[in-house]
């Protein structure tokens, strides 16, 4: 049958297999997908607004510089018109009575001055936060 007698190797390799199959199947209720996550991994992320970067074994948030740009809020007097600028000089609403007034932007915005229709700009400063833990569902 088994001669384990020829090579001391394989009683030796017979005694460790076996010792490795008590060892496995004494272990408490861990699945095997267990063995390969263990409780204390972390995962990170970011808010909506900052993309996750890792670099160096060192991980950050982080928003680049963005600008969005909008239309000029309609002129608002009666009997008034748009008078768009060619000359790199802001636009801006005529009346009626040939009063001139100034365009005006929505909130956090600010005029962008450009030959032909000036434009809204809305300015979203970078910044760099460190990653949140994501808790597990």
């Amino acid at each position: 049958m088994l001669n384990l007698t020829r090579h001391p190797y394989r009683l030796c390799f017979l005694i460790v297999a076996i010792t490795l199959i008590i060892l496995i199947a004494c272990q408490p209720g861990k699945g095997a997908i267990n063995t390969f996550i263990s409780e204390t991994d972390k995962f990170y992320t970011c808010s909506d607004s900052f993309t996750f970067e890792s670099r160096h074994q060192a991980a950050r948030c982080i928003r680049y510089p963005q600008e969005s740009f909008v239309a000029p809020e309609p002129c608002n007097a009666p009997f008034s018109s748009y008078r768009m600028d060619y000359q790199h000089h802001q636009d801006s609403c005529l009346s009626a009575a040939s009063q001139s007034t100034e365009l005006t932007c929505p909130d956090g915005a600010e005029i962008y001055v450009q030959p032909g229709n000036d434009l809204c700009v809305k300015r979203l400063e970078g910044a760099i936060s460190a990653p949140m833990v994501l808790t597990k569902r």
